[in-house]
Order: C-alpha cells, then sequence, then structure tokens
C-alpha cells in the first residue's frame, strides 16, 4: 500500500495535516477541528524553522468553530518577551488572516466575540512591536551621537 501525500507538496501525508506545508488533506473524511488540534501538535514538536514554516503556509479551516480556535491558539505564540521574534511574527501574520477571515464569515455570536479578543490581542501585539522599534531607535540614534562626537574630540585633540 502506497503512503498517501499531499497534493499540494507532494510529500508524505502521515495525518490529515501535511507535516512539511501545513496543507489539509479533505479526503480523508476528519474535521477541520480536529485537523487545527493535528496542526498546533505538529507545531508544538517542531523546531523553530519548521514551525515558522507551518505557521506561514498551513491551511486556514473555513469552519467558524475551528477558526476560532486556530485564532486562539495562536496568541500564545504572539508572547510579550521578543516582539522581534520571527516566529512571533508569522504567528501575527497568520491571525491577521484568520480575523480576515472572521469578519468575512463570522455570523455567530461565538465568532464575534472572539474577533473582539484576537483585533485586541493584535493591537497588543503590534503596539508592542511599535515601542520595541522606539526604542531601538532612540538606543542607536543615541550611540551614533556618542560615537560621532567621541571621533570629534579625538579629531579636535589631534588637530588643535
Amino acid at each position: 500500500m502506497a503512503t498517501p501525500t499531499c497534493s499540494a507538496c507532494g510529500a508524505n501525508l502521515p495525518g490529515a495535516i501535511c507535516a512539511y506545508c501545513g496543507a489539509r488533506d479533505g479526503s480523508n473524511g476528519r474535521d477541520e477541528l480536529a485537523a487545527v488540534e493535528e496542526l498546533h501538535r505538529r507545531l508544538a514538536t517542531e523546531e523553530k524553522e519548521g514551525a515558522i514554516h507551518l505557521v506561514k503556509m498551513a491551511f486556514l479551516p473555513h469552519d467558524g468553530t475551528a477558526l476560532v480556535e486556530a485564532g486562539l491558539r495562536l496568541v500564545p505564540m504572539l508572547g510579550e518577551a521578543n516582539t522581534q521574534d520571527s516566529l512571533a511574527n508569522a504567528a501575527m501574520e497568520r491571525l491577521e488572516a484568520i480575523v480576515i477571515k472572521l469578519r468575512v464569515h463570522g455570523d455567530d455570536d461565538r465568532a464575534r466575540r472572539a474577533l473582539v479578543e484576537l483585533e485586541q490581542r493584535l493591537t497588543r501585539h503590534r503596539t508592542s512591536v511599535a515601542r520595541e522599534n522606539r526604542v531601538f531607535a532612540v538606543v542607536f540614534s543615541l550611540l551614533g551621537v556618542l560615537l560621532l562626537g567621541g571621533c570629534g574630540a579625538a579629531l579636535y585633540r589631534a588637530c588643535g
């Protein structure tokens, strides 16, 4: 019996989700919520680069419940500790796609409540990223001023 392969990338397909590209195999009859759970189990065991790839490439559910669950499972990946982290950025981009899809297709109360919460979390993450970028800009500007000042002082002593 041949091992099933992913219809999107051709990799071996050990379950409902491709271990390489994150595409969902619709032919195996599993529901989307189970596929979301499988995806996040895989993300938990992947090396960082593999996890980033899966977060960026994995399927987005059509079912509202599975879509909400996919969004909620991304929230811990955003993290507060390091807003420059590429996994956090990939999670933020995926969460943005989920939010857009919920806006378009979320017609029940649970989806609307989840949409509000996920949008608030995205806003907090974007604010953290902007704050961190401002801190880096100020620090590098001060270092540049100190470096130029030091060079100017050294030239003044050398020439004067």
